[in-house]
């Protein structure tokens, strides 16, 4: 099987753990492009080596890099190739189901510093996977960003199909010659066998032979001439009657043939030749040289996708997103994809935008008070709801002072509020930077020092029940 890894072979190791990466996705109902994805993320983080990491367990690990205490499991469990890929596996699949491509499904759940790091090795990952499957359903994924979540549409993906050629089919037995005959005839080449030699060539490459022998009726040797013609076209097949030696006319030799009217010409090529061994008549067969074909156009094929959006109307339907986190509630949930779906509108910073009515992002953006209110209203979360005002000060009297369990926000009395995210891909909410990102309503996977932030101290808030 010839597997790659970063376009090397890949060794022992590296094909059973690509392997186990078809099997395990397969048997967790991931589909053919979506294994892609968790193999290309598997190249790009370990190579497709199981590493050890240090003896004490403290460092990243496994065949997905991944950390003791960040939810992934115990070091023993990192180690083990079919813990550590079922586990990816497990949070990856929701984001895919959510109408997340491939490589951003991936990027949500390992949280990488660069996000589309593994679409390098998304070709090579999807031809692995065709090889270990032996199939050709894969889905062209492309587009590597996220995809849109500004509601749910349909997606029309077409591509090549890759050209495949195999000797016979299941209950259709064919053999060898027979098959190399087709793959021949396809590209208007020639196969014969020459003096024990097997020949495999273009009829424009035999042409440039000098012709070995000249055909006309009642020359020495020529019993018989037959071919059929009409006046709109010259003989294109020829059969010629003669005594000859056995070996004397070959498959592939170039003739000429004369006073024939229609057939006549100096680009016949013998394409057969039949002699009985006890009689010295032979039959040759003749054809009209030709000019190769090209090589068959590839298939195409089409697929219309339903790609899932996170509109505020969506966002109350609790059974379309509690795969997306089992342990957590769909309130969290909901919360979390409204912050998403305004993070991947890319708005700008806005001083008051936001206000005074939530999910409205007057002036073009939000202000941080804004973000967060309009996260809160789209899940219909903490007292607010689209249409209705927004928290025009820094929540400081809102919910219940404390850490929540699901998402805490972080308020500080004049500057500054932000949401923190417990247990989800992105870490926090939030329209500064702070280490990670453009200025504006994002999520960021890069976390900021609580309680203290340079002069700001934060104040920690959260909805009783989340």
């Amino acid at each position: 099987m010839g597997l790659t890894v970063k376009h090397v072979a890949a060794n022992a190791e590296q094909t059973k753990n690509l392997i186990l990466c078809v099997q395990i996705g397969k048997k967790m109902g991931a589909n053919a492009s979506q294994i892609a994805g968790a193999m290309a993320t598997m190249i790009q983080e370990s190579d497709a080596h199981n590493y050890l990491s240090t003896s004490d367990g403290s460092g990243s690990a496994g065949l997905y890099m991944q950390r003791v205490g960040f939810g992934w499991g115990s070091y023993q469990q990192i180690i083990t190739p079919t813990y550590a890929i079922a586990r990816f596996y497990r949070t990856y699949l929701p984001y895919c189901r959510a109408g997340h491509s491939p490589i951003d499904a991936s990027n949500l759940t390992q949280r990488s510093a660069y996000p589309t790091a593994p679409a390098q090795w998304w070709s090579e990952s999807v031809a692995n996977t065709q090889q270990i499957l032996g199939s050709k359903d894969i889905t062209d994924a492309s587009s590597f960003g996220s995809l849109s979540t500004s509601g749910g549409h349909t997606k029309t993906i077409t591509r090549n199909k890759p050209y495949e050629f195999s000797r016979g089919s299941p209950g259709q037995p064919e053999t060898s010659w027979d098959a190399m005959g087709r793959l021949a005839t396809e590209v208007g080449w020639d196969r014969f066998m020459r003096a024990g030699t097997l020949w495999y060539a273009s009829e424009d490459y035999l042409r440039k032979q000098a012709p070995r022998f000249q055909f006309s009726t009642g020359a020495r040797g020529i019993l018989e001439i037959d071919f059929d013609a009409d006046s709109r076209r010259p003989a294109d097949e020829m059969t010629v009657t003669a005594l000859a030696k056995r070996w004397s006319v070959l498959p592939g030799d170039r003739v000429s043939v004369v006073g024939q009217g229609p057939g006549d010409g100096n680009d016949w090529l013998v394409s057969d030749t039949q002699r009985s061994l006890w009689d010295d008549t032979t039959q040759i067969t003749l054809k009209r040289a030709t000019k190769a074909k090209k090589e068959p156009a590839p298939e195409t094929t089409s697929k219309t996708i339903s790609v899932g959006g996170t509109t505020s109307v969506n966002l109350r339907n609790t059974n379309s997103l509690s795969d997306l986190s089992g342990s957590k509630p769909a309130e969290a949930i909901k919360v979390y994809l409204a912050a998403k779906q305004i993070s991947d509108r890319n708005y700008p910073y806005v001083y008051a935008g936001g206000h005074p009515t939530c999910c409205v992002p007057n002036g073009g953006g939000y202000c941080c008070s804004g973000y967060i209110s309009a996260c809160l209203a789209m899940a219909n979360v903490g007292g607010f709801h689209c249409g209705g005002p927004s928290m025009a000060g820094n929540f400081v009297t809102w919910g219940a002072p404390g850490l929540g369990k699901h998402f805490t926000v972080w308020v500080d009395p004049t500057t500054h509020v932000w949401m923190q995210f417990h247990g989800f891909p992105a870490w926090r909410a939030d329209t500064s930077p702070a280490g990670c990102g453009p200025d504006g309503p994002h999520l960021r996977f890069c976390s900021r020092p609580v309680p203290r932030y340079g002069s700001e101290y934060f104040y920690p808030r959260h909805w009783p029940g989340l």
